[in-house]
């Protein structure tokens, strides 16, 4: 008998059958190549785990005072040597009366009863207009305490304005409270420059009087009260905030008219970049690092940026190793001790600063 031709599949059950029979082979040959090339371009085995530096610098309060302003805001860049903000040493209620102590003190020494006082001599005549010239010192310290008390109420008052909390004629009088006390201040510099060209042209080669002069005790007087004027006028001063580094304000710790004590942290700048990363050999110690030994560092975010630093320090003894860099916290709470290394952050690997990144060794 003649055989039977064959009688040809559909293609329908040709693509079953591949796909029941070879295509889980693929597929899996497929992954298989792909983990493969993954973990050696992007993961890659890792011994060590560090942390980009995270440098933070605080903005402290030089002496206790009130922060009378305040110019930036959270996360707001800054940059070295901004002026950010501006503390009061002295509560403007206790300058006043001690700039009134001070005056009433002058205005004794004036009305002082000894008769030596009211002679003629060139002597006398120095020692009449060092006491003008000490009336005019106390009265420009006291309209620069008056402006700095005003002008932080017109700051206070603009930012009030602003979310239309007082009206614009309460505005206009803090403005003119302070246009007022800034025009006073001139004419009194202007005064106070007049009379130490006065003072100049008639202070004696010997400005010690004689016998029959002005007593001792007044001239210590008057000597203790201009002590006193310029321990005052340091003490109106405003003391500037200055930002250490380039960064980032990432922590206002107190605001404008807050009392601060001396040291206490008004501000934090976080860098905005790093060129440090902190590692620790695990015990235990597997091998010995060197100085200017090459490592890669692998970025754990979405690019996998890698690059090549180089050992820069080295501990000299175990430290605890940061929580964050262990895999899991141990059961009992103890801590874990590593020898601690400093690695550079290669170029235009673009990390932030607290990232965590794999560290391998090369050489």
């Amino acid at each position: 008998m003649d055989k039977l031709p064959r009688i040809p599949s559909p293609p329908g059950t040709l693509w079953r059958e591949f796909r029941v029979t070879a295509m889980p082979c693929i597929v899996f040959a497929a992954v298989l190549g792909l983990t493969a090339v993954t973990w050696r371009s992007y993961v890659g085995p890792s011994s060590l785990v560090g942390e980009v530096e995270a440098v933070r610098a605080l903005v402290a309060a030089p002496q206790a005072g009130r922060i009378v302003e305040l110019d930036v805001r959270h996360m707001e860049r800054v940059s070295k040597g901004q002026l950010l903000g501006r503390i009061v040493v002295a509560d403007p209620k206790v300058l006043q009366a001690n700039l009134a102590l001070s005056k009433a003190r002058i205005e004794l020494i004036r009305m002082s009863p000894v008769p030596e006082l009211r002679l003629g001599n060139n002597g006398i005549s120095y020692e009449n207009l060092r006491l003008r010239w000490l009336e005019q010192r106390l009265s420009l310290a006291t309209a620069k305490s008056d402006l700095t008390y005003y002008e932080a109420e017109f700051a206070r008052a603009q930012k009030l304005f602003s979310e239309q909390l007082i009206s614009q004629a309460s505005l206009d009088l803090a403005r003119k409270n302070v246009e007022i006390t800034r025009t006073k201040i001139d004419e009194q510099t202007k005064l106070l420059a007049e009379a130490e060209i006065a003072i100049r042209s008639v202070k004696p080669a010997d400005p010690s009087p004689s016998v029959d002069g002005m007593p001792g005790s007044v001239k210590a007087a008057m000597d203790v009260e201009q002590r006193n004027l310029d321990l005052l006028e340091a003490q109106m001063a405003p003391l500037p905030l200055v930002c250490p580094i380039d960064g980032v304000v990432s922590v206002v710790n107190h605001r404008v008219n807050e009392s601060v004590a001396a040291g206490e942290a008004v501000l934090t700048v976080s860098a905005i970049a790093a060129d440090r990363i902190v590692a620790y050999l695990r015990q235990p110690l597997t091998y010995e690092p060197r100085i200017n030994q090459r490592v890669e560092v692998r970025a754990r975010s979405h690019r996998r940026g890698s690059g090549q630093g180089q050992i820069i320090a080295i501990g000299a003894q175990l430290e605890p190793v940061l929580a964050e860099l262990l895999p899991m916290k141990a059961a009992n709470g103890a801590a874990e001790y590593g020898r601690p290394i400093v690695v550079s952050v290669p170029p235009g690997l673009g990390v932030l600063p607290g990232e965590i990144v794999d560290l391998r060794p090369i050489d």
